[in-house]
């Protein structure tokens, strides 16, 4: 029997796929769900920087008009001003848009029938977030999609789902 189902949620159409499948067996079991959004900070693109001037309100805005638009290191150690107000801002943007991904899938969840929904915003790498989600909340499953959201990535970074399969200790329900 399944008690509890771990779902990893990226935001994307073959994620929405996998929810799905994820609640039909949620609703079969009466399984609780917890859906897992992971975080992986990249530099902003154009469009993620205007939904995050127009989502994150003030803060976010407070933080970037002190820093430079160019391209600016990842390093969360850094020592200059505007790139401690980049990343700041950065964080901010990655954690509104986290929430409002996780948001939209917990309601999606409900309406496909799921009584008990609960939401994760992890910020790391996705198969170690949801490793570490498994373990730490006790799943019996864990359901996600093979395709990820960034393919780039995957081909030279190693496939999310690969590693997930190679180290899970619990049942691992892909959807194609």
């Amino acid at each position: 029997m399944t008690k509890k189902i771990l779902v990893a949620f990226d935001g994307s159409d073959h994620a929405d796929r996998t929810l799905r499948r994820a609640a039909e067996l949620a609703v079969a079991e009466n399984a609780e769900m917890i859906i897992l959004h992971a975080v992986v900070p990249h530099h902003l693109s154009d469009e993620e920087i205007a939904y995050a001037e127009e989502r994150c309100g003030n803060e976010y805005r407070e933080r970037m008009r002190h820093a430079s638009r160019v391209r600016l290191p990842l390093e969360d150690m850094a020592e200059e001003r505007p790139v401690r107000q980049y990343i700041e801002a950065r964080d901010i943007f990655y954690r509104v848009l986290g929430e409002d991904i996780l948001k939209r899938a917990e309601t999606r969840a409900k309406e496909l029938g799921v009584r008990t929904v609960k939401t994760e915003l992890e910020f790391e790498h996705p198969a170690k977030a949801i490793l570490d989600a498994a373990r730490r909340k006790d799943v019996d499953m864990i359901v996600m999609g093979r395709k990820g959201h960034n393919r780039i990535a995957e081909f030279f970074l190693g496939s999310t789902a690969q590693h997930v399969i190679q180290h899970a200790e619990r049942s691992v329900l892909m959807v194609a």
